[in-house]
């Protein structure tokens, strides 16, 4: 025992030397740090208030004091309400989950009391807690929640309190009293710890590449500050039109649930979610609230990373022939992104060998991209593909000679760049960037360019490179809706040519796109528009999508849903279709009635995955908008931790997540996956429920085919 402490003693010295300022990390502490809670997403509002950092490493109650104190906590004394302390539970799974062992204390070398001891039979693992036992015994607590008196030198984990603000869109404390600091190669990183998570924040993944080239991954030496977001990459906001942003943009975000110990032979490592944002490849930043990983890491037990990447001209810009301008260095960013967490996220929790990418809108044409690029191969391990857009552009890349007719000559010709190749190469790069980003023409085309991007389409016939991970995709069920103009019309024909959309296919198959008869005739174009752009834009391609990867076995596995219940982010789209892409309210729902008829549009998703719309302030709108938001992180995380969207009942219950059980129990089924068999969604509502591609509530494959985009698409000749 003297042994043990003299040596975390020396170690701990050590550390302290080795970080001169003296924040706190878990090498110093000589322990892995957990943070856990029941994380109903109810942040303050919570009555299960109760959260607690887990410090792993058994050791006496007067270290484990110590170490509490020197992260600015104190022991944590269990509320007299047990059922508060349910979360405790999950510290047994997992100690089961990562050997297969019903008694955890027992691969804890046996010190303590020995496995044979009846109190292991009756209680499983313990931790000290604060407060005095009889006798003078100290106190202790299974992961049952049971309390019992357990000699003071015994060596036990320990639960320090965890009282780290809630961090909130207007509000987050960086204090040194809530920092520490994790090593990874040459680099200390200094971040801090709000109630949810450890949060790393505007860490630089890439070289600062010269404007025009590829980025590569960063290889940081020192101290590194992640306390707060770093600039956003240069834009223009679409709803404000801002100008903001810099060149030197390449930073990611961490929120982690775990921190290991160097000491620490087998870190329980987390599985990996990193995100990827949308915006037509134009607009949209890692560090958007939308997308906080705080919500998801705590629920789901997973790492979240968000990324930057270049935007427009600065990502995706072509040269002429001999420039060597190739484009698609917004995609070389996602991969410099994905080399930097390959080698350093096992620092901050993650198992860089359980990367699930994933992305929505032009985050999930990125991730389209990638999972055909030669460079991201073995980066990652699985994929989510959120309402991937199917324009041309999307689907079919662009040869650069192509995307130089298409975007570039314009550029050229707003900035009077045009010239000798040379010429033309020097002058973009010196050219405003505040200026350049504010032309009325951009380029923002993935292309083939020949090392990122090798084949002009996703390939189903074996010949080009494909990385096959299992992969989650889908769409909300009105995707199209927010994109298009409110034109106040009855006129099916001008509505369909005013929002580009195809007219003939449209008008000549009534029984196929009939006006719905509602009683206003302006919504029921504003419909039928809707449903088309849709179709044409997302759904129906991505549909094919799932059926060619499924006929060809191009990827193990393809789970796909639709979302008929959403939550519109609050920022977009502009009104009046706003407010056509939001719940209506009533006199019993002020907030919007999720169950009466409104348009799912497209990201109204993303403040449910993330469970964000409380962080956004938006009100409660029933009783089943905290637990279908819920369900919902339970099974995008089900799917991040073992690449099957239907959460494990164990895991359900040992977390005491009991309204995603009653979903499951309610929806009476389970989330299939699509094979070359059966097509079939999850159809994500409360209750969800499964139905076939031809039964989905908009998209059905006899109106795509009449679009001439049907199921079988990507095996039409000349496709």
């Amino acid at each position: 025992m003297a042994t043990l402490n003299f040596h975390k003693a020396c170690f701990a010295a050590a550390a302290l030397a080795a970080f001169a300022n003296a924040v706190p990390t878990p090498a110093s502490i000589g322990s892995d740090l957990q943070i856990l809670l029941h994380n109903d997403l109810y942040g303050n509002e919570s009555t299960r208030a109760d959260a607690v950092l887990v410090l792993e490493t058994p050791q006496t109650k007067d270290a484990a004091a110590s170490d509490c104190a020197a992260l600015g906590e104190s022991l944590w004394t269990p509320s007299a309400d047990l059922n508060s302390n349910n979360f405790l539970a999950y510290l047994g799974y997992q100690s089961e989950q990562q050997s297969g062992s019903s008694h955890w204390w027992s691969r804890r070398g046996g010190r303590g009391y020995p496995s044979t001891h009846p109190w292991h039979s009756r209680h499983g693992g313990a931790y000290f807690t604060a407060g005095s036992g009889s006798n003078g015994a100290c106190k202790a607590i299974a992961s049952s929640g049971q309390t019992f008196d357990m000699s003071c030198n015994a060596v036990l984990p320990a639960l320090c309190t965890q009282t780290a603000p809630l961090s909130s869109i207007n509000y987050t404390d960086t204090s040194a009293r809530v920092q520490t600091q994790v090593a990874s190669g040459n680099a200390v990183f200094t971040g801090f710890r709000d109630k949810l998570s450890f949060r790393f924040l505007g860490i630089q993944y890439g070289t600062y590449p010269q404007r025009f080239t590829y980025s590569s991954a960063l290889e940081h030496s020192g101290d590194v500050s992640a306390l707060e977001f770093g600039d956003i990459c240069r834009q223009i906001d679409g709803l404000t039109g801002v100008n903001d942003g810099s060149e030197d943009c390449l930073h990611l975000n961490i929120y982690t649930p775990y921190l290991p110990s160097p000491q620490t032979a087998k870190p329980q490592l987390k599985p990996v979610f990193f995100w990827i944002h949308g915006g037509a490849y134009i607009n949209g930043y890692g560090s958007d609230p939308t997308w906080d990983g705080g919500n998801v890491a705590s629920r789901g037990d997973v790492v979240v990373v968000t990324i930057n990447y270049r935007l427009g001209d600065f990502g995706f810009l072509v040269g002429p022939n001999g420039t060597g301008l190739n484009g698609n260095y917004g995609i070389s960013d996602q991969v410099s992104a994905l080399q930097w967490v390959k080698a350093n996220i096992a620092a901050f929790g993650g198992d860089p060998n359980r990367v699930t990418i994933g992305g929505q809108s032009a985050g999930a044409g990125s991730v389209r991209a990638l999972l055909q690029s030669p460079k991201a191969e073995g980066l990652f391990q699985g994929a989510i593909l959120e309402s991937g857009p199917t324009p041309s552009s999307y689907v079919h890349y662009l040869s650069l000679d192509q995307e130089y007719a298409a975007q570039t000559l314009d550029i050229l010709n707003l900035t009077g760049c045009a010239g000798a190749s040379d010429e033309i190469v020097d002058c973009l790069r010196t050219y405003n960037a505040s200026a350049l980003v504010g032309l009325d023409a951009v380029a923002n085309n993935v292309v083939v360019d020949g090392t990122y991007v090798i084949m002009p389409t996703l390939e189903y016939n074996g010949t080009g490179h494909v990385n096959r991970v299992p992969l989650l995709m889908g769409t909300m069920r009105d995707e199209g809706g927010a994109g298009l103009d409110y034109v106040d019309t009855s006129n099916l024909t001008l509505s369909l040519v005013n929002n580009s959309l195809p007219v003939d296919p449209v008008i000549s198959n009534p029984d196929v796109f009939p006006l719905p008869g509602s009683g206003n005739v302006t919504l029921d174009v504003y419909n039928v528009s809707t449903l088309v752009s849709t179709e044409v834009g997302f759904s129906c391609l991505d549909l094919a999508t799932a059926y060619a990867l499924t006929q060809t076995k191009t990827l193990p596995e393809v789970y796909y849903y639709e979302f008929n219940r959403s939550y519109q982010i609050p920022y977009w789209p502009p009104p009046p279709t706003k407010a056509l892409c939001n719940a209506p309210p009533d006199a019993d729902h002020p907030g919007g009635n999720p169950d009466a008829e409104y348009f799912k549009c497209h990201s109204g998703d993303l403040t449910i995955i993330f469970g964000t719309w409380p962080r956004w302030g938006l009100p409660e709108r029933d009783e089943n908008d905290i637990p279908f938001t819920q369900f919902i992180i339970d099974s995008w995380t089900s799917w991040v931790r073992t690449w099957n969207p239907n959460p494990d009942p164990a895991y359900l219950q040992v977390r005491g997540f009991a309204n995603t059980t009653r979903e499951i129990a309610l929806a009476g089924s389970t989330w299939e996956p699509v094979t070359a068999a059966s097509q079939s969604l999850r159809k994500l509502q409360w209750p969800s429920e499964q139905v076939a591609f031809a039964d989905a509530p908009r998209t059905a494959p006899a109106e795509c085919s009449a679009l001439g985009r049907p199921l079988d698409y990507f095996f039409l000749p000349g496709v």
